[in-house]
């Protein structure tokens, strides 16, 4: 394995700065041990016998929480392809070079023709499934219809302070039933409300106020479709995560935490 580049930058970097010392340690013995294209398997089992080859008393745990974090700040990408779950530098290329012409593991964009179909434990397929992107369907006149934030929105309202004009009807994203943001949203509401007796109906605004949060989640995260699918089963099923996931903007919030639970609890084990 070649010789690593780490740059005196480092040293100024605030991502850096938010880990602890232990994190700051995964991060470059992380750094010394992926393959020559920035990736690794995240098998928390295998990351802890890889990067501590002598040292006793760290545990799964350490290093589950360990590349949550990088993964949270964004110093690390956590993927998944058939079911096993590998970790990337995303800005790899940048700092080394790239020698090897094969690769020790997949990268992430062999995971959408790779990975099987979500199942639940009774070998069923009832997860929640989400398109690419979520169209949005209006259900009523944009006059009439409720505001919900987007980029669009910002950009209309920018362009009509710069006019000195009198602001306009912004477009809303308006969620129609049929849109798979929407089911993806009515199916959290109706499993939180079916699990915990007496808990309050969610109102069609929250609804779409979710819808809009799993757009963000799939086009402005670029998360996967189908571990996003995965992943929201999972948190709606396990007893820590399920008292704790209660709206799509937190399950949007703790994403990466719950990737490295998901993958040390079913992805590590296939």
């Amino acid at each position: 394995m070649p010789n690593r580049v780490i740059k005196e930058s480092i040293c100024y970097s605030d991502d850096i700065d938010r880990l602890t010392p232990f994190e700051e340690t995964v991060f470059y013995r992380l750094w010394v041990r992926v393959d020559d294209y920035g990736r690794i398997d995240a098998r928390p089992g295998f990351l802890k016998s890889t990067l501590f080859v002598t040292k006793k008393g760290i545990t799964d745990k350490n290093i589950e929480e360990a590349v949550a974090k990088l993964a949270s700040v964004g110093l690390v990408q956590v993927y998944e392809v058939t079911g096993k779950p590998f970790l990337l530098f995303p800005k790899w290329s940048l700092h080394q070079r790239i020698r090897q012409s094969r690769e020790k593991y997949p990268a992430p964009e062999q995971n959408e023709k790779n990975c099987e179909k979500p199942r639940n434990a009774d070998n069923s397929t009832d997860i929640p499934q989400f398109a690419a992107t979520c169209g949005e369907l209006p259900l009523e006149s944009e006059s009439e219809s409720e505001s919900f934030s987007s980029e669009h929105d910002s950009d209309v309202e920018s362009s009509d302070k710069k006019n000195n004009a009198k602001p306009k009807s912004r477009k809303k994203n308006v969620y129609g039933h049929d849109s798979e943001c929407y089911n993806a949203a009515k199916w959290l509401a109706d499993n939180i409300e079916q699990s915990v007796k007496g808990y309050k109906r969610h109102e069609e605004t929250q609804l779409q106020s979710w819808a809009d949060d799993m757009r963000l989640i799939l086009e402005k995260d670029k998360r996967d479709k189908e571990l996003t699918g995965k992943l929201l089963f999972f948190a709606r099923n396990d007893p820590f995560w399920k008292t704790n996931i209660l709206s799509m903007g937190k399950f949007r919030e703790q994403y990466d935490q719950l990737l490295v639970k998901y993958y040390a609890k079913v992805g590590g084990a296939s």
